[in-house]
């Protein structure tokens, strides 16, 4: 069930609202036009993966990591989209910059 704030008539924003908009943003900053995933979609893919990082194991800060990068053409669908905690989407993004 959703949170509400106030007197329970606005719901409150989605922990991955803001997660799913930066990707979103980030996407067509890099040029791409296609549909993109969504708050939905991400949260059944965060379930799915037990709320773990799907690198280290970890449940704290998951992150939006798109597994081929979009500076590489990846897309900001669903399918190009996995749970990292911020550690390991950090290390991730060194290893593709190296």
């Amino acid at each position: 069930m959703a949170q509400l704030l106030g007197w329970g008539s606005v719901p409150a924003p989605s922990p991955y609202g803001r997660q799913v908009s930066r990707a979103k943003y980030r996407a067509k900053q890099a040029g791409f036009t296609g549909p993109h995933f969504t708050a939905t979609e991400w949260l059944a893919l965060v379930e799915a993966s037990g709320g773990r990082c799907l690198r280290c194991g970890g449940a704290e800060d998951l992150t939006v990591d798109h597994i081929v990068p979009l500076a590489l053409g990846g897309s900001n669908l669903i399918s190009n989209i996995q749970p990292l905690c911020a550690t390991c989407n950090g290390i991730k993004e060194r290893e593709v910059a190296d």
